[in-house]
């Protein structure tokens, strides 16, 4: 967009940027089509009647080609063509169209009115032809006329310079005014186009404000929804749960067992609502433009991704799954964001994905040689259709939402969390899929390093059924100012490699996580995840 300060030297250089400048060409051929339609008609009826004197009187068809060439403008004038290149070939067929009388002129009789005519004829056309066109084209069709102009008279009088003076001087005189004229009217052609231009601008500009400014409300509307939503469940499980303590505690004697179960309970639900504000947190870190701190400490992975699947129980729908493999990872990583950064991913695999949802990972090396861990999330897709490459360049910016998804709940600030959250620990999250979102089209990633393809890996078991897949790739080894150490990446056997998916545990209702490393599990958890 062209700001005032540029406006000046913009009318100065009579120039403007190039996007201003093809508006405005396209702007002055709209204005003058009409007219430049009946000038072009005009004049090839005037060169056809020129055309047939010239063959009736003189029996000479030179002044044929004028009536040729303008015809021809009138047939170019109405497509669409035209109005990108009409200005070079007005002056190109003009040039042409004078070509053969002016030296036809040279060769005949000086005594002879008719040429005389012809040529006198000739300029009216031009004329009238010169005030449509633009000062640039004006000044290359005068000056082509002055040198065609020129070296006929240098020809006729048989290579006096006298005449060739006495032909060009008075005609640079008469076309100072057009020129001038030319000039000043195309200033203020281009002022008032500026003007509007720049008005129009505005309001524009205006208008997308106030339409980013209904969306972000509306957004921040389906937010405050979703969060009033998922507070519900934790909400009612601490209630529940304290309810019937505080009902069993006036009843008397107590299980043991019982009160461990309910206060687990309150203690999961608790747990949860403290991972949705910390995820809100990471929201509003987003929205302000904040960075992401992350405390990295020794961790198991198949913990985080099982913290993350079972808080996100409540939106498993009849049928749903969350498959995972047995094979365990120690990473070093902020727990409690990656938790967020996977409850996340599921979250969004089950809300707006049908079918199974997929979680693998594995190590491995980037075209850097430096180790890494990969852990995507895979989903069927809506109806066997994935994320499109399209699709994938709305995604990972602020209140960045598909279409489709519009009458989800959901804030669009999620996936640039989990962004800032992988950045910060000098990894990043990309996506795999498919061209227009099925296996047929070609696969792409939308990762800035190369890693292994996980949609297209041959180990991965029954892979065809999945259409989509968000990675997180992080280091495996911490930073050198980092104080956390890991040991080296265990499997559930030594033959196991650490991306196999044999054996899956399916996740419909897990049981809570610990809520620390250091608290002992409860027994229902010791044994699985089912």
């Amino acid at each position: 967009m062209m700001t005032n300060a540029k406006v000046a030297p913009a009318m100065l250089d009579m120039s403007f940027e190039p996007e201003i400048e093809q508006a405005f060409q396209v702007d002055y051929y709209n204005r003058i089509r009409t007219t430049l339609r009946a000038t072009f008609i005009i004049l090839s009826g005037l060169s056809v009647v020129l055309a047939l004197l010239a063959l009736i009187f003189q029996g000479s068809f030179a002044y044929c080609l004028p009536a040729v060439a303008n015809l021809l403008l009138v047939s170019l004038a109405y497509r669409r063509e035209f109005e990108e290149d009409w200005q070079p070939l007005v002056v190109g067929l003009s040039l042409v169209a004078l070509l053969v009388p002016v030296f036809a002129l040279a060769r005949g009789d000086n005594e002879n009115p008719i040429p005389i005519i012809y040529v006198t004829a000739f300029s009216i056309i031009l004329g009238l032809r010169i005030w449509r066109l633009q000062l640039p084209w004006m000044v290359l069709l005068a000056g082509g006329i002055l040198v065609l102009g020129s070296l006929a008279e240098l020809r006729q009088s048989h290579g006096s310079w006298g005449g060739v003076f006495a032909f060009a001087f008075p005609y640079a005189v008469a076309m100072l005014l057009p020129l001038l004229l030319t000039f000043k009217q195309e200033r203020f052609d281009r002022s008032q186009f500026l003007s509007k231009y720049l008005l129009t601008e505005e309001r524009d500009e205006e208008r997308r404000k106030r339409e980013q400014t209904e969306k972000m409300l509306q957004v921040l509307s389906q937010a405050i929804g979703s969060i009033v939503h998922d507070l519900g469940n934790p909400l009612t499980t601490v209630q529940t749960g304290a309810e019937t303590l505080l009902q069993f505690s006036n009843d008397g004697e107590v299980e043991r067992e019982l009160v461990h179960e309910f206060a687990a309970m309150i203690t999961d639900g608790a747990q949860m609502l403290n991972y949705l504000r910390l995820s809100l947190m990471e929201e509003t870190c987003v929205l302000e433009g904040k960075p992401s701190p992350v405390e990295p400490r020794p961790a198991s992975l198949r913990e985080i991704i099982a913290t993350s699947a079972h808080y996100q129980k409540p939106r498993f729908a009849s049928g749903r799954q969350v498959s995972l493999p047995e094979d365990d990872l120690e990473v070093c990583v902020d727990r409690m964001k990656l938790v967020t950064v996977f409850m996340n991913l599921i979250g969004n695999a089950l809300k707006y994905s049908d079918g199974e949802v997929r979680i693998v990972w594995h190590t491995g090396e980037t075209q850097l040689q430096d180790a890494h861990f990969l852990v995507a999330v895979l989903d069927e897709g809506k109806a066997g259709r994935g994320i499109s490459l399209a699709q994938a360049e709305q995604l990972f910016v602020p209140f960045g939402r598909l279409d489709e998804h519009m009458q989800v709940e959901g804030t669009g600030l999620g996936l640039l969390s989990v962004k800032k959250i992988a950045e910060a620990h000098s990894g990043e999250v990309y996506i795999e899929g498919y061209q227009d979102g099925t296996p047929p089209s070609a696969p792409f990633t939308t990762a800035q390093r190369t890693y292994p393809g996980v949609l297209t890996d041959a180990k991965l078991k029954a892979a065809q059924q999945f259409r989509t897949a968000f990675v997180i790739a992080c280091p495996l080894t911490p930073q050198p100012d980092e104080p956390c150490q890991i040991s080296e990446p265990k499997a559930t056997s030594p033959t196991t490699p650490a991306h196999h998916l044999e054996p899956e545990l399916v996740l419909p209702a897990p049981l809570p996580p610990p809520v620390s490393q250091d608290r002992p599990l409860h027994p229902a958890q010791s044994s699985s995840l089912e």
